[in-house]
């Protein structure tokens, strides 16, 4: 049983744990007080072909933490509609003056492009692994 000392345990490294500890970092953390776990392999999480839709917002972030540009298709346009029902709306990126709404990419890509992030700030992923218990100290 391996037991390690850490002011913050992330567990998961998808694109949500590894902006955090990624924004951690950059806010004067430092890297070996960040314990950052997942149970996959970088190979098997790079390898997932789920797409996933970021906002604007999202990307943003993403730029932040040096994980920006990611291969994505640009959202410039959203149709928000209920068949059978009236109404409708219309979301356009020229009305707000931003270059897209949102993005659409690969899970896989995003995660490998967190993961490189993350990897040249400091930050281990230890992986494949599986927190079993976690014990808080005051």
């Amino acid at each position: 049983m391996m037991h390690t000392d850490v002011d913050i345990a992330i567990c998961g490294a998808g694109p949500v744990g590894l902006v955090l500890a990624g924004l951690l970092v950059q806010r004067g953390m430092a890297p070996e007080r960040i314990a950052l776990v997942d149970a996959k392999t970088a190979v098997q999480s790079a390898a997932d072909p789920r797409s996933i839709a970021l906002s604007y917002g999202s990307r943003q972030i993403l730029e932040q933490v040096g994980a920006w540009p990611v291969a994505a298709q640009a959202i410039s346009q959203i149709h928000v509609s209920r068949r059978g029902h009236f109404g409708r709306t219309l979301l356009d990126r020229a009305d707000y003056d931003l270059p897209a709404l949102g993005y659409v990419t690969r899970y896989g890509a995003l995660v490998a492009a967190l993961t490189a992030a993350t990897t040249q700030a400091g930050i281990a992923v230890r992986r494949p692994l599986q927190v079993s218990t976690t014990q808080e100290q005051a």
